[in-house]
């Protein structure tokens, strides 16, 4: 029963790396990033146009988790210290989330495509990602798809 779950799973998670190699590449990158765990999202967050110092919080707040998951293993904690501690995981892991979805969503922008493609990048990403790699899309840059276009001057001479 495992293995027929476990399938289905592996074969995600390897669409889902191979997808998000191309996307790098699409984007400048090198393909082989995707495949560097925590380093992947850092590239992203380059790729997404996100600030060096919002890269670095995320980052931080990601090994601060799994610090405080080893720790929680090796030292038991009376009942309110582990309600705290869990409070303030909960908490954070929420700022994580959410700067993750909106990440998800400039990463779409640039990529020519809208907010809830976005959202579905973040929410189903071994389809999304596999759209964004093996589809048409082209990576944008710094140029902006829905910024208007200011209008050109009719010059008559």
């Amino acid at each position: 029963m495992i293995v027929m779950l476990a399938i289905p799973l592996i074969l995600a998670a390897i669409l889902s790396t191979i997808s998000l190699g191309i996307v790098f590449k699409k984007a400048g990158q090198r393909w082989w990033y995707g495949l560097i765990p925590i380093y992947n999202i850092y590239v992203c967050f380059k790729i997404a146009g996100k600030p060096k110092w919002f890269k670095n919080l995320v980052i931080t707040i990601i090994a601060y988790n799994l610090i405080c998951l080893l720790i929680s293993f090796l030292i038991p904690a009376g009942p309110i210290q582990s309600f705290i501690n869990s409070a303030i995981q909960v908490a954070i892991n929420a700022i994580v989330l959410i700067t993750l979805l909106l990440v998800d969503i400039y990463l779409a922008r640039k990529f020519g495509k809208s907010g809830a493609f976005g959202v579905g990048l973040y929410f189903l990403p071994f389809i999304f990602m596999a759209i964004l790699a093996f589809g048409k899309s082209q990576y944008l840059g710094n140029q902006s798809p829905q910024a208007p276009q200011p209008p050109q001057p009719n010059v008559i001479s």
